[in-house]
């Protein structure tokens, strides 16, 4: 920019800069927004979407791990990868899990209290 400006001069303008800083910050925003769209979905982004569309098709908001595991992208079915999204998700809050003594059960947080509590009762020997 200084260079159309005074060309024959070698010294740069705080104006100058400043536009130069200006223009940079511009292309770099830019150029992180691309980023993230190209990106595609995170591990626990494509666990909570698995889970919100087969809510109504398992009709509870209970679900086996094991379903999961058969169901859910390609990158998630064994079970290193799906236990530490599914205990990262525990731990935001976002599900509950809890082992049976045959299967180990994930709900997602807004299932009522009262259901679960109910479930566990019943489920108890």
């Amino acid at each position: 920019m200084q260079l159309f400006i005074t060309p024959d001069s070698t010294v740069i303008t705080l104006e100058t800069l400043e536009a130069a800083l200006l223009i940079a910050e511009w292309h770099l925003n830019h150029f992180i927004v691309k980023m993230d769209v190209v990106r595609g979905p995170s591990h626990s982004e494509r666990v909570l979407r698995w889970l919100e569309n087969h809510l109504v098709k398992n009709g509870s908001y209970d679900f086996l791990r094991r379903d999961m595991m058969q169901d859910i992208h390609r990158s998630l079915r064994k079970k290193a990868d799906l236990e530490p999204v599914l205990e990262q998700l525990a731990d935001e809050g976002k599900v509950q899990l809890w082992k049976t003594k045959a299967e180990r059960i994930m709900s997602n947080t807004w299932l009522p209290k009262w259901h679960l509590q109910n479930w566990i009762q019943n489920t108890r020997l």
